[in-house]
């Protein structure tokens, strides 16, 4: 399933409703795995960081969760639907205002994390040298 054209919300939004959508409607199962990043790059035409949202918004919802190195997986129990109890009741201002929070959060990390890996790599091409001005 592509994203819908007509439809105007931000892409991360309209993955994150597609995948919903296949969790609910049995495509994908509890304990199934999700297709990779780069798979649903290709399939949706986005960018990984949208990618990466799409994910994080199912994960904050309960849909999924991930496990490092091994990938992200649907939650063998799906989150309280609405009208459930209390504690689980969110108003959407509430439920938008954390979730442009995890976004510009996740944006950061994943601006710290390039970072640090530029650091590495100029660390890695400078050690010889360094090195060699010990001796």
């Amino acid at each position: 399933m592509d994203l819908p054209i007509e439809d105007e919300r931000p892409r991360y939004q309209l993955a994150a409703d597609v995948i919903r959508e296949e969790i609910t409607t049995g495509k994908l199962k509890p304990g199934d795995k999700l297709s990779t990043n780069a798979e649903y790059e290709r399939r949706f035409g986005i960018a990984n960081m949208t990618v990466r949202n799409a994910i994080g918004i199912l994960r904050k919802e309960g849909w999924v969760y991930s496990v490092q190195g091994k990938g992200t997986f649907v939650r063998q129990v799906p989150p309280a639907a609405p009208g459930g109890t209390a504690d689980s009741q969110v108003s959407d201002e509430e439920a938008n205002s954390h979730t442009a929070e995890y976004l510009e959060l996740s944006e950061r990390i994943t601006t710290l994390e390039d970072q640090v890996s530029s650091l590495v790599a100029l660390l890695h091409q400078a050690l010889p040298e360094l090195l060699n001005k010990q001796k």
